[in-house]
């Protein structure tokens, strides 16, 4: 069973500007921001992720105390933590639709980032990477969640260094659903690699050929921590965290 976290916050991200900031002091911040939360309102989105951190009941002993210190239960110091925000399209197709439906908002990925921190301590590294569809502008996703004020803050306030990647190998230009465009992209920095998800593959049940969906070779089942925070149509916030091995494959099975 996997526990879940919950919070309902106000349906709205009206005056919130980046870097969003808590908008107030909560005693565990004051280890990585100071006696300053920031200027700007009272941030109900940051209030609603510490709540779902809280209802994940991550370091609950401490919960209110200057020592609370959720993600360093799934991450340890001077570890590496990858945020992966939902950055799908740089426009919404619908023409009654927002934005904020199809991107994870600034700031929750400050608030997330605030305690990835936390976790990880000034020698560890917080990274937001993602691949949005092929034609997606991302250079216009950094501009409207903020990603480059973030980072801005961390680098100037607290002299850390926020990542911000694109993962795809190439941006393509469609016209009347056809590309007609192709261009590179620099991609991850520190490469691919092939991961066998093995019997936690959804391919694993569907009736397909499983073999086909499992690139060749063979990589080690590695030790995956996860905390998946989602958004829902009712601005309520589910928090889900594990860490896990994924399954041992076999090389008659797996390869």
């Amino acid at each position: 069973m996997i526990r879940v976290g919950l919070a309902r916050t106000v349906p709205s991200y009206a005056g919130l500007q980046p870097p969003f900031g808590p908008g107030r002091m909560f005693p565990e911040l004051r280890t990585l921001l100071g006696d300053e939360p920031g200027s700007g309102p009272e941030n109900s989105v940051y209030a609603a992720v510490r709540a779902a951190l809280f209802g994940l009941g991550l370091d609950a002993e401490r919960f209110g105390s200057e020592g609370w210190n959720p993600i360093a239960m799934l991450v340890g110091r001077g570890e590496h933590v990858v945020l992966k925000p939902n950055f799908i399209r740089h426009w919404n197709p619908c023409a009654d639709g927002s934005l904020d439906s199809v991107i994870t908002h600034g700031a929750i990925l400050r608030a997330v980032a605030d305690y990835a921190w936390l976790a990880t301590g000034p020698q560890g590294r917080v990274t937001i990477a993602e691949a949005p569809q092929m034609d997606c502008d991302f250079e216009r996703i950094r501009q409207v969640t903020g990603l480059d004020e973030l980072a801005r803050f961390y680098r100037e306030r607290c002299r850390l260094e926020l990542e911000v990647i694109d993962l795809r190998r190439e941006a393509v230009e469609f016209r009347d659903g056809i590309v007609v465009s192709r261009r590179s992209l620099p991609g991850d920095p520190a490469g691919y690699r092939v991961i066998d998800l093995g019997c936690h593959s959804f391919f694993e049940s569907s009736g397909l050929a499983s073999l086909s969906h499992r690139p060749p070779g063979r990589v080690g089942p590695p030790l995956v921590a996860t905390m998946i925070l989602s958004e829902s149509p009712d601005h309520s916030f589910r928090a889900r965290a594990t860490r896990r091995s994924l399954c041992p494959m076999s090389s008659s099975s797996r390869q």
